[in-house]
Parts: C-alpha cells; structure tokens; sequence
C-alpha cells in the first residue's frame, strides 16, 4: 500500500498539537501549487522567524505573518487560496491549475523587492559567457533567489558549477557558440534548488545535506508532483524535528524518509538551510 492508497479509506489526521510548524492547508479551489509553495517555505525556521521581525504594515506582510502565528499556535489554514485570487498582482482563479516553481518564484520577487527580505537569505551566482573558440569572456552576477538546474546537474551539486551551451547565441568576435558557465559564489542561509526535468529515478540523487563554500546545509523541505490521468497534483515533504512527514494539502502523516513515494510523483523543488556551523 502506498501513501497515496490512504485516501481511499478517508483522510487521515495526526494530532497537531505533536507536530511543531507542521500544519493543513485546506484545498478549497484546485490551487494545491498555492499550497505547496507556502509549505515549502514555512518549513524554514529562518524564513518564519525573519518573517515576524518585519514591521511593515502591509497586505501581503500582515497576511504572511498571520499564517505563522496561526503555525505557532496550531491553527488550521483556510484561507491562503482566498487572500491570493483577491489581493495577488499575479492572476490567480478558483479551480485554475498553476506550477509550484512560478508561484514560488513570484512570491519570492514579491518579498524581495516590497522588503528585500529574500536575497540576503539565498546569495549569489556567476553567470559567465565563455566562447571556447575565441576565449571572449562576460561574467553578471546576479541574485540567487531559486536556482534551476537539471536533474544530471543536482548529482554535482556540491560542485556548485554547471555548463550548457546557448545555442541561440552567437560570439559577437568570432561567430561561434558560445557556453554559459553558471556558478554558485555565495549562498547564505536558503539554497531553493529546482529541478527542471525530473523523474521518480531522480529521487536518488538527492542528498539529505550538501557541504557547499564550506558550509553544511540540511534539507528541510521537497516539493513533490504526481501525475493523474487528467491532471496532477503538488504535495510536500517537510522535515521536523528529524521525523518527516508527506503533507498534502490537509492531508498529513508521518513517513520514514522524505523519498518514501509514489513511484508517479517526481521531486520538483527542494529546500535546503544552512546549519550554523562552518565545516
């Protein structure tokens, strides 16, 4: 029986008051990517606890704070999907499907550039233009706020270097093609890792903790997407207190590693955070 086989025989309800910062959102409009996005990031203590230090009186910030208290407290949530179809500048509809990664990306611009709360949490990466024929070199760096990578990349993760070819560019001095060579210089207390062309296999790549600049950094949170007949379906697995639990909309239970899944669902984005000791 896998997990998914549960809601065959109802949904299944862990005690809250035994879980921590473990909470339901309730699905009240198709809008599971919502929910998943919010998931991954109230899984980190970090983001949560910079969350509350913010003074600003705004909508998108008193909500975000709402949401954390009523975390604390073991409230239950019914009311993301509504506070995002009203009040987002990103078009958001009842029974409207969307993806996890563009939601996340979107709120995570919106958090940076109303409070610049974001970048100083993720870090930087290089992005270097290199024509192997001719050596012409342009480097940009740029503010890490989710980085995308594929799936043959995530094993070298810790290399903190990937290479692609841009075959839609040209060398301005010698007319080949050049390679973009992406390298992560800094990252603070956040790596938000997406996976742009994952599979179930892929789930065997993933690493727990990642030593990266010499830092050691621990997975918090996976977002997960399992394919239906006609459609699919985001749910979350989220680290606490060393224990994992699948949450899925308000759906919750305990399992005993984040790769325990349906062999229909595939990783999609992952949340790793800095633990503070250097190596």
């Amino acid at each position: 029986m896998t997990i998914f086989d549960l809601f065959n025989f109802g949904k299944l309800f862990l005690d809250q008051a035994l879980l921590g910062n473990i909470f339901r959102l309730y699905n009240i409009a198709n809008n599971c990517y919502i929910n998943s996005g919010i998931q991954l990031l109230m899984s980190s203590e970090h983001f949560r606890t910079k969350l509350l230090l913010f003074n600003k009186e705004d909508d998108l910030l008193l909500f975000l704070k709402k949401c954390t208290k009523d975390i604390v407290n073991k409230r239950d949530i019914d009311y993301i999907i509504n506070y995002y179809i009203n009040n987002s500048t990103q078009t958001i509809k009842y029974n409207e499907k969307g993806d996890t990664s563009a939601f996340l990306l979107f709120l995570l611009n919106d958090l940076e550039e109303k409070y610049n709360m974001i970048a100083n949490m993720t870090g930087f990466i290089a992005k270097s233009i290199l024509c192997s024929q001719c050596g012409a070199r342009n480097e940009v760096l740029e503010n890490n706020l989710l980085y995308s990578i594929s799936c043959s990349e995530l094993q070298n993760i810790e290399d903190c270097c990937k290479n692609e070819p841009i075959n839609d560019s040209i060398c301005q001095f010698c007319r080949n093609t050049p390679l973009m060579m992406t390298q992560i210089v800094s990252i603070n207390i956040l790596l938000i890792i997406h996976l742009t062309d994952s599979n179930y296999e892929q789930i065997f790549h993933i690493k727990e903790t990642l030593h990266i600049n010499q830092k050691l950094y621990s997975m918090k949170s996976i977002v997960y997407f399992r394919d239906l007949p006609d459609s699919g379906h985001y749910f979350d697995v989220v680290r606490q207190n060393n224990k994992w639990f699948l949450i899925s909309d308000s759906f919750i239970n305990q399992i005993k590693s984040p790769f325990e899944i349906d062999k229909k669902s595939r990783p999609e984005i992952l949340l790793y955070e800095q633990i503070m000791q250097d190596l």
